[in-house]
């Protein structure tokens, strides 16, 4: 009978188990080839998280106003450029906290940057038709242009660059 017992019980408990894992969205591992990295060990404190890689929707950015208060160095480059990594939560607003530079050409633009993240928004990354918290990375960049006014009130002189138009950085 104890036999009986505890071969239902093992056999009670397996199954709740399968059933949970049968149930519950992918491991926040991400799929087969994206697995997260060490690094990304400092996501996880607040609740599973994802790579662009292992979700069926990405975290799209939704264009907004915000604009980096940054002034170029006098003599300084033409481009500036950050690359900013960071997680978008299931409701498409970024944890700023987690936000981390990956890569800048200036510290100060990067700093003034980061001084927009709480700013950003987003849609939310979808899994499995949930939406979830996603590890995204963005770009920003800058040029810095100059502007010619001739002093005569005519046109200024050619600069092979059209009107309204940002240098290619």
């Amino acid at each position: 009978m104890s036999v009986t017992i505890r071969w239902t019980t093992t056999l009670a408990i397996a199954t709740t188990i399968v059933a949970a894992c049968a149930s519950a969205p992918r491991a926040a591992s991400g799929r087969g080839s994206c697995p997260l990295m060490q690094s990304d060990s400092v996501f996880l404190a607040s609740g599973p998280v994802y790579r662009e890689c292992a979700v069926d929707i990405k975290a799209k950015r939704i264009p907004d106003n915000s604009h980096p208060v940054f002034t170029p160095t006098r003599g300084g480059p033409n481009c500036y450029a950050v690359e900013v990594e960071l997680v978008v939560d299931n409701a498409g607003k970024p944890e700023a906290e987690t936000a981390r530079v990956v890569r800048s050409t200036d510290r100060n633009f990067a700093d003034a940057v980061m001084a927009t993240v709480r700013d950003w928004r987003y849609e939310a990354a979808m899994l499995d038709h949930h939406p979830v918290r996603q590890i995204a990375r963005e770009t920003v960049k800058a040029a810095v242009g100059t502007v010619v006014v001739s002093s005569s009130g005519g046109p200024p002189p050619s600069t092979g660059m059209m009107p309204g138009r940002t240098p290619n950085c």
